[in-house]
């Protein structure tokens, strides 16, 4: 998985999504804030906000294993 831009993740493949989810794993849901899981499920279009970090994490990390992302950005 290699992306130029951050804002390139929004356009991840089926396995570069398995791959990020992997990654992310590894990370306790402790180590960043709500606030910042919650960031990350908005950026990446990946749910809604959620009530506490682990519940954020859990949506992002089930979200990029089994969703398949239409972005469209609409100007």
């Amino acid at each position: 998985m290699k992306v130029q831009y951050l804002s390139d993740l929004r356009f991840l493949s089926t396995d570069g999504r398995s791959r990020l989810a992997a990654f992310l794993e590894t990370f306790d849901a402790a180590e960043y804030t709500l606030f910042q899981w919650n960031d990350a499920i908005e950026y990446l279009k990946a749910g809604v906000k959620q009530q506490t970090a682990q519940v954020a994490r859990a949506q992002l990390l089930r979200t990029l294993r089994t969703t398949r992302w239409l972005y469209i950005n609409i100007a």
